[in-house]
């Protein structure tokens, strides 16, 4: 029987286990085999929104059912039930919780069998906030199911849903082709952009005449395919081609171009056409054929004698390379000339004042207004003033007269004029609450169209187009393509403020920089090249100077530290100090490194305090094992080590090869849906996308900022043309690094060995270390920071990667960096429970018997000439012999005071 004593401590460790659950950002619970819950910590009622544990038991009923939305329990419960049965020591699903609010979150949950304190069964498991990734995994997925031009579904997405239609022998169901009269001929006579406009009015038309059951999409450059389900008679699809024939014909009068777009439409009936997707499209196409034949701008029903003219000869007859646009995952393109001349314009502009008044007054010649014009609001969000403005012949500025203008006093409730999308539009200003329409009417407007934009959420400014001669109706292509100039004339100017205010606070800190008197400079986040200097570093390092890179300037080296404040201060994402010797200048400094903004770039700012003195003194102190010191430098802190966690195909077969015909992203979310661990899934994605693209290797790097300090690389060969990547090979950190700066706007970029000399020497080392003739890199971003690098290697020949291509990689990166940052936040709750586990939770302090522990193996390391105990005993702040760590020193320091 246990003594008083040893009940209390184990009711102590109890309390102290509860304790440090408690304070871990996961939700942990236990439930017995009935289902009933035993255990909740203060996670679990964070998560669902209780303030207690009544609040708790009312909304979940006691028991682990009650937690789980109803439409997700089956499948969850079924899935953690199949998982354990097979193995209790690890089993995962995801379902759907109802908060106490009524908000609706996705639930992460992970768990296992385990034994309670009577030796009883249960299940104990836990639940972590999973809903922005679920989130950005369902936007990637509603990516990749639709056409990036008109929203349609695209064609894999068209031939899953219909194949997934099973009564076909029962329901009358109908397959329409629907292709465009002599697309190409239109396309070059009124250009792409204008084709590409037709095309999205059409879709719009498609998807207005059918029900949202039905399916429409696009599945070529021309082509629409809609499948009706559930008819009442064979006649109806008749009566739907007609409907479509009459309704894209109609197109001539809403475009108010001379310009005639017609469509031919065939159709294939079930079940007497066919009983399969397949069937129906051949049939549907030698309709659709059949009637093009005969004249065009019709629809055809599908009969036997039409087989003869054979499949495919309607699209292959009309089409050409060139036709159309193809559909590509993305973000939908605009589609007015307009809009990407802004954009080249301020994109490519030295001044951008002159560049925003030459556009203003294009956009006004362009679209036959008259008077365009900018407002900005100022800082206190009250006032605003007209900084821009472009009047047409005849029309009286105004812009003079419309400066400190007062939302409260000149115009009270003007903002509350835009929607949603940030747009006032307004026909006929009479219609407007009096002191509003009285403050247009002074500027002699008829009618105005505004479009508003934003910083942050909040109204910045405005754009506004005025017709001062009469009352106008804007279109709704032109009320969306206005607006998306406003939005980009906004950012620009958003920018150039921004740059402004902050060039003047930039110049105020260099003054006081330069007045302190320690060394202080600004390196670059990326390249570690010097952006500032103050006075004392100049006149320190005379040949420095901007541009120049720190390791060069100050230590001598020919790459960057392997102790690095600068780098420190990036991987902790805040202040670091720390001590560093400088070999090349021979002195010690007190480092300190702060993330910063430095005129627009992510850079570190670095104050350096000469210690050398102290650093002398305390060297010649006697140590505690009673020897003494040399005067030399200390150690220097060695860099992180590589860990790479698998090489070889063979890895990737282990867990089995995954093919798929859809997409590339389709597939990346399919593989990480059916892996269990996160190091599975990229293994098997590796393997699958070096077979997809037919590489010779595929790597990749993650960078870890954790405190573990070791960086992991994946990888894949083909074991005919490449080699795996050694485990002492340290080149994937600096190629990290080199490619950094170098990546498009999607996070890629391509190296190609045709050309290699116009490279740089950082560029062909990559491409020399590598042994490549192409690769490809696709940069991995969570929450802003840069945490890992996909490569794709060619040795054999060069590829060349298109658009397309690079459009996927970089999607399959970005869903990479969202399973990573998932996995970041389990290892987070892990690493802490594995450090509270053994630290008293009141104090802070290790545990008594963690103590005795690493007391014991300090004094079995200690060197046989003394012993640091006497030392600690008497309060000595020398530095410890060396076997005693930094953390055996501090536990025993601090449980002696």
């Amino acid at each position: 029987m246990k003594s008083v004593t040893e009940n209390e401590a184990d009711k102590l460790r109890r309390e102290e286990k509860e304790h440090f659950i408690e304070c871990l950002p996961a939700g942990f619970l236990r439930c017995t085999k009935a289902g009933a819950i035993d255990y909740a910590s203060q996670g679990i009622l964070a998560l669902y929104g209780c303030c207690g544990r009544e609040e708790f038991q009312e909304l979940c009923g006691g028991s682990i059912a009650g937690m789980v939305l109803a439409e997700d329990r089956r499948r969850a419960f079924g899935e953690l039930e199949e998982q354990l049965r097979r193995n209790p020591d690890s089993s995962k699903t995801e379902f759907r919780v109802r908060r106490r609010d009524g908000e609706i979150r996705w639930v992460d949950c992970r768990g296992r069998v385990v034994t309670d304190l009577n030796g009883n069964k249960c299940f104990g498991g836990v639940l972590i906030d999973d809903t922005e990734a679920k989130m950005a995994r369902q936007s990637y997925w509603e990516q990749a199911r639709r056409d990036s031009l008109t929203g349609l579904l695209n064609r894999t997405a068209c031939k899953t849903l219909i194949n997934a239609y099973q009564d076909w022998e029962n329901q009358i169901c109908a397959l329409m082709i629907v292709d465009i009269d002599n697309f190409k001929t239109l396309n070059d006579t009124w250009g792409h952009l204008f084709g590409d406009t037709v095309l999205t009015e059409i879709a719009r038309r498609l998807q207005a005449l059918f029900r949202r059951s039905d399916v429409v999409g696009r599945i070529g450059g021309d082509e629409f395919i809609i499948f009706l389900r559930d008819l009442n008679d064979l006649n109806q699809p008749a009566h739907h081609g007609q409907r479509i024939v009459q309704s894209i014909g109609e197109l001539r009068s809403a475009l108010k171009n001379a310009v005639e777009v017609t469509c031919s439409v065939g159709i294939a009936v079930s079940p007497r056409d066919g009983g399969s997707f397949e069937q129906l499209l051949e049939r549907a196409d030698c309709a659709l054929y059949w009637g093009k034949r005969n004249g065009k701008n019709r629809y055809t029903v599908y009969a036997p004698h039409m087989s003869v003219w054979g499949a495919g000869n309607a699209r292959d007859g009309e089409r050409e390379e060139g036709s159309g646009i193809e559909s590509e995952i993305g973000l939908r393109r605009v589609n007015t000339q307009i809009i990407q001349y802004v954009f080249r314009a301020l994109y490519d502009s030295v001044n951008l004042e002159e560049a925003i008044r030459l556009i203003l007054q294009i956009i006004g010649r362009q679209f036959g207004v008259s008077r365009v014009y900018i407002f900005e609001n100022q800082p206190d969000g009250i006032h605003t003033d007209n900084t821009f403005e472009w009047c047409n012949d005849g029309i009286r500025p105004e812009m003079d007269h419309l400066q400190n203008v007062s939302f409260e006093e000149d115009a009270p409730g003007y903002t509350q004029n835009f929607n949603e999308k940030g747009i006032f539009f307004c026909p006929d200003i009479s219609r407007l609450e009096e002191k509003v329409r009285l403050l247009l009417e002074s500027q002699h407007i008829k009618s105005t169209l505004q479009c508003a934009f934003y910083d942050s959420g909040i109204l910045t400014g405005f754009v506004g187009f005025d017709e001062c001669r009469r009352n106008r109706l804007w279109t709704g292509e032109q009320i969306e393509a206005l607006s998306f100039v406003a939005k980009i004339l906004g950012t620009f100017l958003i920018k150039e403020r921004a740059k402004k205010k902050m060039e003047g606070q930039v110049n105020g800190l260099k003054e006081v920089l330069d007045k302190l008197p320690g060394w202080v400079y600004v390196v670059d986040a990326d390249t570690y090249a010097l952006l500032y200097l103050n006075e004392k570093t100049k006149k320190t390092a005379t040949s420095s100077w901007v541009g120049k890179y720190c390791y060069c300037e100050f230590m001598g080296l020919g790459q960057p530290c392997q102790s690095c404040p600068a780098r420190e201060a990036l991987r902790h994402g805040g202040p670091v100090t720390m001590e560093i010797y400088n070999g090349f200048l021979n002195l010690w400094a007190d480092a300190a490194g702060i993330p910063v903004v430095w005129e627009g770039r992510r850079a570190v700012l670095l104050s350096l305090q000469d210690i050398t003195k102290y650093k002398r003194l305390q060297a010649y102190m006697p140590a505690l094992s009673s020897k003494s010191r040399s005067d030399g430098p200390l150690p220097v802190a060695q860099d992180e080590t590589m860990a790479i966690y698998a090489s070889g195909q063979e890895e990737a077969e282990r867990y089995g090869e995954f093919n798929s015909t859809g997409t590339v992203m389709a597939a990346a979310l399919e593989i990480f849906r059916i892996q269990d661990t996160f190091a599975k899934a990229v293994q098997v994605l590796l393997a699958f996308l070096g077979r997809r693209y037919g590489l010779s290797r595929v790597s990749l790097y993650m960078n870890n900022s954790r405190d573990s300090g070791k960086n992991t690389i994946y990888q894949w060969v083909d074991n005919q043309t490449a080699q795996p990547i050694s485990l002492s090979d340290s080149f994937r950190k600096e190629e990290f690094f080199i490619c950094h700066g170098l990546y498009d706007q999607r996070g890629t970029m391509v190296l190609s060995k045709d050309r290699y000399d116009s490279y740089k020497e950082n560029l062909r080392r990559v491409l020399e270390q590598s042994g490549a003739l192409s690769v490809l890199f696709a940069g991995l971003y969570s929450d802003g920071r840069y945490i890992g690098q996909l490569a794709l290697v060619n040795c054999s020949k060069a590829r060349a990667w298109d658009e397309k291509e690079r459009g996927e990689l970089a999607e399959v990166a970005g869903l990479i960096a969202s399973e990573a940052k998932t996995l970041e936040a389990l290892d987070d709750a892990n690493r802490r429970a594995e450090y509270y586990r053994d630290v008293d939770s009141l104090t802070g302090l290790f545990t008594y018997n963690m103590f005795k522990e690493l007391a014991q193996k300090a004094l079995d390391q200690a060197s046989p000439g003394g012993c640091w105990w006497p030392a600690i005993s008497r309060g000595s702040n020398t530095s410890t012999a060396p076997s005693a760590t930094p953390r055996e020193i501090i536990s025993c320091g601090c449980l002696q005071t």
